[in-house]
């Protein structure tokens, strides 16, 4: 086979063995890269091997190697040395070089050969613009889409794009957002840039990195503070508060056309890369082992939206806009930024409270916890 954009000759190492040509050994081990970009390290052999086409013979050395499909590539050196011309009509080549004649063909006059593989096939007729298709009204809508080997989906895929495995369901969701969806979406994903391996990292760090202790806790404290101490402890935060009544939070949700209740909102899994996946991971153990999830068999589920955050690290976020469109709105006004201005105004001292996990100190009402399952590679919680 020829190959102008292979860099050398190679021969297939079963078919170098079975024909027993010259081997000679190299003096280093060669390391080969392929089209898609991967290494075959141990080439370690060259093969002396007499090529023929009708009247042009020549020997040649050739990289011993495993080749799929072929016996032998001949790559741009062996073009750049021979020149010969190609007819793509007949797909045959014509040898008429000063090189070919002079060292390749024993009676010095040009030759010809063909593909031993060529079969003319006649050209697709051009579909007249003319003529109107009717489609059958149950007859599915073509797509794009096609089943391919990993090999060329590798090949296929720039280096620095991510590969990740997705659905037939998956893309038909993505294809049948609305216009507000999908700018949504966007949003979401724009908040946090592309996950790195040093993100994971980081985030593991930190999720596996153990509490302060008391003596630290004290360290780092104003003395008027410490008989404080406990609320500036991380633990307190790992701890749900009790069920509080009507301080607990609940969901309403808006009945249908019908007056029935709404349908549940079951979006699917999201496709994730290996070091969102393993985020996931840590975050669903770490909250299992804290008690504030739990796994589920509800019917309703929210896709996970794993995000970068601006300084590194990640932040794992759920999407709860299908359980929004079903929910009453809360009408409670927000203060107004005046008003809130014009109390501080004439304030001299501040105080800052961040609440570590202030969201965990709300707990959901009983009945209504199912309405908050999110779904994520591993199974529903």
């Amino acid at each position: 086979m020829g190959d102008t954009g292979c860099a050398s000759l190679f021969i297939d190492s079963s078919h170098a063995r079975a024909h027993k040509y010259d081997l000679i050994s190299l003096s280093q081990p060669a390391t080969l890269e392929l089209a898609d970009g991967s290494l075959v390290a141990g080439v370690t052999h060259m093969a002396r091997v007499t090529v023929k086409f009708g009247a042009h013979v020549e020997d040649v050395l050739a990289y011993v190697t495993k080749l799929s499909g072929v016996q032998m590539i001949l790559g741009t050196p062996w073009f750049q040395t021979h020149e010969p011309r190609v007819n793509w009509k007949d797909m045959s080549l014509s040898f008429d070089s000063e090189h070919c004649l002079l060292n390749c063909i024993h009676d010095h006059r040009p030759c010809y050969t063909q593909s031993s593989r060529h079969h003319k096939r006649p050209l697709p007729q051009t579909p007249d613009p003319c003529r109107k298709v009717v489609r059958h009204p149950k007859a599915p809508l073509p797509i794009d889409v096609a089943f391919i080997s990993s090999r060329v989906a590798a090949a296929a895929v720039c280096r620095d794009q991510d590969i990740c495995i997705t659905s037939y369901e998956e893309i038909c969701r993505i294809a049948a957002l609305s216009d507000k969806d999908w700018e949504d979406t966007k949003h979401l994903q724009a908040a946090g840039a592309k996950v790195l391996p040093e993100d994971y990292e980081k985030f593991r760090d930190k999720m596996e990195r153990p509490h302060m202790s008391k003596q630290d806790i004290l360290e780092r404290l104003p003395k008027v503070l410490h008989p404080l101490y406990q609320g500036f402890d991380p633990k307190e935060a790992d701890e749900l508060p009790e069920l509080r009544g009507d301080l607990d939070h609940k969901i309403e949700l808006k009945p249908d056309d019908t007056g029935q209740p709404p349908k549940p909102s079951s979006q699917r899994l999201r496709p994730m890369s290996r070091d969102e996946a393993r985020a996931v991971k840590l975050y669903v153990d770490d909250m299992m082992k804290k008690g504030h999830v739990e796994r589920s068999t509800s019917a309703w589920a929210a896709p996970l939206l794993v995000v970068r955050k601006p300084g590194g690290g990640i932040r794992i976020c759920v999407d709860y806009r299908g359980l929004n469109a079903h929910t009453v709105k809360n009408r409670n006004a927000p203060p107004l930024i005046r008003d809130m201005l014009a109390k501080l105004s004439k304030s001299r001292y501040f105080s800052k409270v961040d609440v570590i996990a202030a969201f965990n100190k709300i707990r959901i009402k009983e009945e209504h916890k199912h309405l908050s399952a999110f779904i994520t590679p591993y199974r529903l919680y």
